[in-house]
């Protein structure tokens, strides 16, 4: 009789587990997803104004690093350099969406080369990393500027127009 109590306690095992596993049919889900695009304008940068040092002098002994600022202020000038003429600092105008917000990249170092004998000197340039486009930006634009450093050796620095190029990209953040 145990043999049999066994056998029927085991059939009712299975029946009550084959019972489960059909109540446990699939069961869908679903969810919402939410989808974005963000338009904007195409920049637009042109270049208003160059960088210029004005004439430097070399009036002394040593080396001298001069420095446009994003202003288009000079300084080194003094023991080593005299500076005369206008320096000023280059400018661009940026147009794009309005209240975005874009990064300026420029290339470095630039090489100036000496327009009379091939001699070159480094410009590092002086950028804002960004730029906050404001209201007007589709229509007028903004200006940044760019400033830049070049360092004057008295004993190997020939005189003569030093010209270069650089690239100035803007991207939006």
């Amino acid at each position: 009789m145990s043999k049999f109590l066994r056998l029927t306690a085991l059939g009712a095992a299975v029946a009550a587990f084959t019972a489960t596993q059909a109540a446990a049919a699939p069961v869908s889900a679903s969810t919402n997803a939410n989808a974005h695009a963000k338009i904007m304008k195409p920049l637009q940068l042109v270049g208003t104004q160059d960088l210029d040092f004005g004439t430097l002098v070399i009036s002394g002994t040593g080396t001298q690093v001069m420095h446009v600022d994003q202003s288009g202020a000079l300084t080194g000038c003094g023991a080593v350099i005299t500076c005369s003429g206008t320096a000023q600092d280059a400018i661009y105008n940026v147009k794009g969406t309005p209240n975005a917000t874009v990064t300026v990249s420029v290339t470095s170092p630039v090489v100036l080369t000496n327009a009379n004998d091939g001699t070159t000197l480094n410009l590092t340039p002086d950028a804002p990393a960004t730029v906050a486009l404001d209201t007007s930006a589709a229509s007028t634009g903004d200006n940044f500027n760019i400033g830049g450093s070049i360092s004057i050796n008295s004993a190997s620095t020939t005189d003569g127009v030093y010209n270069g190029t650089f690239a100035v990209s803007v991207d939006y953040q």
